[in-house]
Formats: C-alpha cells, sequence, structure tokens
C-alpha cells in the first residue's frame, strides 16, 4: 500500500519589538505565539535580523515556557546592517536549508514585522517568489499598549533604513567652495554623468553635499552605495514589480525607481560593464537625474565623464 505523503505547514517569522514585551503579559502574548496559537505549524522557523536578535531570544524564551512542546529553530545571519545584499544572501541561505525537504504541496507563512523595512520585505518577497510552494505573508499588529508602542518605536528608529552610511559622524571630509560650486554646476547642466572622485571618502562627501542640495531646492534626493546592492541583483529589486502571496498583491519601487527621485550612485565601479550599461540606459530613458560616483581612471562612454577638482 502506497502511503500518502500529508502536507507541511511551515512558519517563518521574524518577531519585532512587540513580541519581547507582549510575550511576558497574559492578555497579549505577541504576535509569533498569537499566530502559534491560533493555527497548526509543523515547523516554526525565528530570523533574528538587525534590531530583531533582542525578539528572537526573548521570543524562543516565552516558546520554551508557554508552548514546551513546539519545536523551533532560531537563524542569526551574520547580517552586519540593514542591507539590501546582506538580508538576500541571509534569507537566500535559511530557505536553501529549510525548504529543502519539503514539497510542492507543502504550504509557508512568513510573519513580518509590524514596521517591515524596504530591504527586509523586498529581499523575502523576492526570495520566495520563486519557490514552488504556495507562500502566505503576513504582517503583526503593532502593539496597542501605549508604554509598548514607545519601546518599540524607539527601537525601529535606532535600526531604520538608511541608503548608504554618507552621514556618520567620524566622516569629517568635506569639500571646498570650489568643488562644492563645480559640483552644484555641473548636476545642474546634466541629466546623467560620471563623477571621478579622489577615493570613497569625498565620494560619500559629494552624496552628502547633494542630499543637503536637494533639501534646499525642494527636489527628491536618494544616494545608494552600489557596493550593498546583491551581485546576482534582478530586474525587479532594481526597476519595480508586483508580488502576489495567498491573495494578497504587493507593488513594490525599484530600488533606483523609488519616490522618482535624482540620484548618486556611490562605488560605481562595483558594478559590471553590462550592468552599468543597462542602469545607465535604463535610467536615462526614464528621465532620472543621476550621477555615478567613480574613483577610477577608466571612462565610461555612455554618460559624460568628468572630474571632481582638487
Amino acid at each position: 500500500m502506497k502511503l500518502c505523503c500529508l502536507m507541511k505547514r511551515i512558519l517563518f517569522a521574524i518577531p519585532d519589538g512587540s513580541d519581547p514585551f507582549a510575550a511576558g503579559d497574559e492578555c497579549n502574548e505577541g504576535a509569533v505565539l498569537r499566530l502559534v496559537r491560533e493555527r497548526s505549524f509543523d515547523r516554526i522557523v525565528l530570523l533574528g535580523l538587525p534590531g530583531y536578535r533582542l525578539s528572537v531570544t526573548l521570543t524562543e524564551r516565552a516558546f520554551a515556557v508557554r508552548l514546551p512542546k513546539k519545536a523551533v529553530q532560531s537563524y542569526m545571519p551574520d547580517v552586519p546592517s540593514l542591507s539590501y545584499k546582506a538580508i538576500f544572501n541571509g534569507f537566500k541561505k535559511v530557505l536553501e536549508v529549510e525548504t529543502s525537504d519539503l514539497c510542492a504541496k507543502d504550504r509557508l507563512t512568513f510573519l513580518l514585522p509590524s514596521v517591515a523595512e524596504d530591504p527586509i520585505l523586498d529581499c523575502l518577497l523576492l526570495s520566495v517568489l520563486s519557490l514552488p510552494q504556495k507562500v502566505e505573508v503576513l504582517q503583526a499588529e503593532p502593539p496597542a499598549d501605549a508604554w509598548v508602542q514607545q519601546a518599540f518605536q524607539t527601537e525601529a528608529d535606532a535600526f531604520e533604513w538608511h541608503d548608504s552610511a554618507t552621514d556618520k559622524d567620524e566622516d569629517k571630509t568635506f569639500l571646498s567652495s570650489e568643488q562644492l560650486d563645480f559640483l552644484y554646476r555641473t548636476w545642474d547642466q546634466n541629466k546623467a554623468f560620471c563623477l571621478k572622485t579622489r577615493d570613497t571618502a569625498q565620494q560619500k562627501a559629494v552624496a552628502r553635499a547633494m542630499r543637503l542640495y536637494g533639501q534646499t531646492s525642494g527636489n527628491s534626493y536618494r544616494d545608494i552605495d552600489c557596493s550593498d546592492v546583491p551581485e546576482d541583483i534582478s530586474n525587479e529589486l532594481l526597476w519595480g514589480y508586483e508580488a502576489n502571496t495567498d491573495g494578497k498583491t504587493f507593488v513594490r519601487d525599484g530600488l533606483l525607481t523609488k519616490q522618482n527621485a535624482g540620484l548618486s550612485l556611490l562605488g560605481w565601479d562595483a558594478f559590471s560593464e553590462e550592468l552599468k550599461s543597462n542602469i545607465a540606459a535604463f535610467l536615462s530613458k526614464s528621465g532620472h537625474h543621476f550621477m555615478a560616483l567613480s574613483n577610477t581612471e577608466d571612462e565610461f562612454s555612455q554618460i559624460p565623464t568628468c572630474t571632481l577638482p582638487n
């Protein structure tokens, strides 16, 4: 007699600031425990990303007390910051391990924090869209209690996503008035250009100056660290995409098309020639205002190249 394989239900959860505080409250168990109480899961996987590691530890302890028979597996990926590359690779490794024994008819549920940062949501969605299993994406409800809400908000603010680390206090590089004048004139006169700089520190100073310039001129502006972009980045992450999971639709802007903003691309040399050509061609056709920041001697022929004066 042939045995029929039972369908497995797997929960992947990123506990947020509401869970540790609420886990000790009899009236509110926190989003992860509450979902496990309501549904039956064969496996529970907790992900401890930056800003959520403490939440994972405390949620695990709550499981040990409340639901001691539930098997919980936790991962603390080596992700130093909320970066696209680190989170994308972290999710990929966890999914490879935790879905290796699954079949197409199994069901996966992903529980996101109540305030899911862009890179978390983007990288998770793009990671799971290619899976053969049916995927459901849920988002935790924010905590209702005032003091819990305040504590949660503090944690969320502390790990707020920044496109690049150009405003760190330890970066004391400044640009001269001559360099600023050259930079602003070049930006105003060119829709797209490649700017050669002395080093990475000067690139960060340029990006910081342009951010302030954008604010004073009333224009939307973003700077992106190219070294933080996954090497095998998809067109969906670059230009935007629409994801459908369990009847819910997520319409996502691309990394380079958010807010229809002007862009500076730090570390332009980190991209392959093919990717640089694709990005320059797309942004030029779309009318986006952007500059590529480079510190190599190689010319990039698709857009005008100039050098920041010393």
